[in-house]
């Protein structure tokens, strides 16, 4: 399922000619390449596109037919992706780790100027790619009449009309999300720019784990002059983008409102302990304990459980799932199995007071759902938890 970090009408296509709508971005989906990519920083082949950074490598164009491993869409130097839709995709990096202030930006001219005081909708598609080692919500999309002075920080000049929430940081590495919003136009602008405009100390940023594939190789030269040469541990946040548009609001055919969605369901009697339990709603046990590294349940965990096992007596049609999740203090894979074998741990329980074993499930989701960061003793704690959801 996609996702909608900003507020904003989803697009629609329609045929008739009185409510067409015009992207007035062009090549915004990069399938109009002059050539198929065959290195890093080709970005220039999606015309008239073009990019800049502060080395000589900037953006790059990712391609499903390219020969090279660096920029194939399927498998490339950052990771991997599907386009959204075709067959190519750009990406670039929005800043590095450390005390090196690296970003990329991509610039169009627009088919046409923007009217002033109309309402505009911009949108994009946007993942993080499964090498990077941090993620942010330091994404903007800029509209101005000419092209913004972005080297030597002149980018901090200037301010986008559409970017993403401090708190929306991106993490999805699998699915593209949908970044959009509306604003109405100063009139005159020719000229599109997408990129990091806040301050180096000021970027929203998340330590996050490359994917489990992830095998540690050699750097590429670009990423080598990501770091501008300096041997460093400080991983990028890299981002792949696609379908890109940008329309007139009053040119499109207004939308019918969608139905309002239905309360969840309750499915269970209320629990003094749990409170009300709905469909689709995960509930945190808070005090369940466990040996260091180790699936074994400490018996200060008992009394929390037997609420559980009480919750599931009081209600014998329903069935449940028990999620194991943990930080990112040992290896990917490590990590998988433990958070696995714990809720297993907690299923045996439940199973030994009398809870047929039909009614309970189990998950494991390892490292890949933290509900804070990772970077101090109590996110993790945090994030090392056992939940419980109602089964359909």
């Amino acid at each position: 399922m996609k996702k909608f970090l900003l507020a904003g009408f989803a697009l629609f296509s329609f045929q008739t000619i009185a409510f067409s709508q015009e992207n007035l971005v062009p090549n915004g989906d990069f399938e109009n390449t002059q050539a198929i990519p065959e290195g890093v920083s080709q970005f220039y082949l999606a015309k008239p596109w073009f990019s800049t950074a502060p080395g000589p490598e900037p953006a790059d164009l990712f391609h499903k037919r390219s020969r090279s491993f660096d920029v194939n869409a399927l498998q490339n130097y950052v990771g991997q992706q599907e386009p959204h839709s075709g067959n190519a995709f750009a990406g670039i990096s929005l800043f590095r780790g450390g005390n090196i202030d690296y970003r990329e930006f991509m610039l169009v001219r627009l088919s046409e100027p923007l009217e002033k005081g109309a309402l505009y909708e911009a949108e994009f598609y946007v993942s993080l790619s499964e090498y990077s080692e941090y993620a942010t919500s330091g994404l903007g999309f800029f509209v101005s009449q000419r092209a913004p002075l972005l080297l030597q920080n002149g980018f901090l000049m200037s301010k986008p009309q559409v970017e993403l929430a401090p708190e929306n940081i991106i993490t999805e590495r699998d699915k593209w999300v949908r970044v959009a919003g509306q604003f109405k136009a100063g009139g005159g602008e020719t000229t599109l720019t997408i990129g990091n405009f806040q301050a180096y100390d000021k970027v929203p940023k998340l330590k996050v784990v490359p994917a489990g594939n992830f095998v540690p190789r050699k750097k590429t030269m670009k990423e080598k002059i990501m770091t501008f040469g300096k041997e460093t541990d400080e991983g990028y946040a890299y981002y792949y983008i696609d379908d890109i548009k940008l329309s007139k609001v009053s040119d499109r055919k207004p939308e019918p409102q969608p139905k309002p969605k239905p309360e969840p369901e309750i499915v269970a009697k209320r629990s003094d302990y749990f409170g009300e339990v709905k469909a689709n709603k995960t509930i945190r046990l808070n005090k369940i304990f466990f040996q260091p590294d180790k699936a074994v349940l400490l018996p200060a965990s008992y009394q929390e459980l037997d609420k559980l096992y009480g919750f599931l007596t009081e209600n014998p049609t329903v069935s449940i799932q028990i999620n194991g999740h943990t930080d990112i203090t040992n290896l990917p894979g490590y990590n998988q199995t433990l958070s696995e074998n714990r809720a297993k741990a907690v299923k045996f329980y439940l199973i030994r007071k009398g809870i047929a074993e039909k009614r309970i499930k189990t998950k494991g989701f390892g490292e890949t759902q933290p509900v804070a960061t990772n970077e101090t003793e109590e996110g993790k704690q945090q994030n090392r938890r056992v939940e419980f959801e109602i089964l359909p």
